[in-house]
């Protein structure tokens, strides 16, 4: 999965809310046996394996 993380935005940038946050990051992996998570600057992407 590849999303853009709403911290990377500047708090006055309307597109801020399209990003997850790190409690979004959280819930998305919490029930994944492997996670793997690759820095792509704005974005990061995500390899969730079960």
């Amino acid at each position: 999965m590849v999303t853009e993380l709403a911290a990377r935005r500047a708090d006055d940038d309307p597109l801020k809310s399209l990003g997850i946050t790190p409690s979004d990051v959280e819930l998305l992996t919490s029930r994944w046996s492997t996670v793997t998570a690759v820095d792509l600057d704005r974005p990061s992407c995500f390899a969730l394996h079960p």
